[in-house]
């Protein structure tokens, strides 16, 4: 993406068309064009706008480039494409397009049908290099296809544990919490077994929901485990049954889980879940016993 760049020579600035290219696997900026003295440039501006011949275009930049950077800083597309099969569409793998959906989703929630003209007005189809008129909803539909519920698992244990590598999370405090969304699927729908009607935390009984279980880090409050379940699943009968699957995520991204600290809110608090954990706790430190006398 190309910008303006100013340099100072002898107390006088002067303007350039700069470009930053990867070369030899450093950033590299290349000069595309010279402007001239700041007096040129906007002497040059307004002969054009006199002869009516000056066109501005805005386009949203700074939001869509901090995320284009930190996905590409994290090599969260060529992670995502791993655990993805190979497959394009529109001059987009899998995990462009998810990423490309992520950063919409993030800057302004809508639905997929609106990607397209969002997109058109800031710099992204310019960094991800796509023309954004092709992005329709059918091609978020096609592209989200390719992705298994096993590949999701995947990928978020893969990037959980690239995170708490390279940033230095701490995992010596967790906070673990559930939540609901409503939907608008139609109650004769028979066909989602995820979606429920339950107990709504919006007050939307009416509506089927489902439920999601996350677990976050205490520093950054980055994800580091979620879980989505039926509607109508309560949340305390749910939790005893991810204990296990915790467990691993945490084992999997980093070896030192034996002291941490696990914060949940009171409607986890039952003297089931509390002898599950006793029971839990127990079954770890005897076979860790065994183990080291092998």
């Amino acid at each position: 993406m190309a910008n303006l760049q100013k340099k100072i020579s002898h107390g006088c600035a002067y303007w350039y068309v700069v470009e930053c290219r990867r070369i030899k696997g450093k950033p590299t900026p290349i000069v595309l064009a010279y402007l001239g003295s700041t007096e040129r440039l906007v002497n040059q501006l307004l002969a054009q706008a006199r002869a009516g011949s000056l066109r501005i275009t805005s386009y949203a930049h700074g939001a869509v480039a901090a995320l284009w950077q930190v996905a590409s800083e994290i090599g969260l597309i060529p992670l995502l494409n791993q655990h993805l099969p190979v497959q394009q569409r529109d001059g987009l793998s899998v995990g462009e397009t998810l990423t490309l959906a992520a950063i919409h989703r993030v800057l302004k929630p809508a639905s997929k049908r609106s990607f397209s003209e969002w997109a058109a007005t800031t710099t992204l189809p310019a960094l991800a290099r796509f023309s954004p008129p092709a992005l329709t909803s059918q091609h978020f539909w096609d592209q989200m296809a390719a992705v298994s519920e096993s590949a999701l698992e995947s990928i978020e244990e893969a990037l959980a544990r690239k995170l708490v590598a390279e940033l230095g999370l701490t995992l010596d405090l967790l906070f673990y919490d559930t939540t609901n969304f409503f939907t608008y699927l139609a109650g004769s729908n028979e066909r989602s077994h995820l979606c429920r009607r339950g107990h709504n935390k919006q007050k939307r009984m009416d509506l089927r929901q489902f439920n999601l279980a996350l677990l976050v880090s205490r520093a950054t409050l980055i994800p580091l485990f979620s879980a989505v379940y039926d509607g109508n699943q309560p949340d305390q009968r749910q939790f005893p049954l991810l204990l296990g699957q915790l467990r691993r995520r945490l084992t999997a991204i980093s070896q030192e889980v034996e002291d941490l600290t696990l914060v949940l809110d009171k409607g986890n608090q039952s003297a089931a879940i509390q002898e599950t954990l006793t029971h839990l706790r127990q079954f770890e430190r005897d076979f860790a016993r065994i183990f080291n006398g092998l």
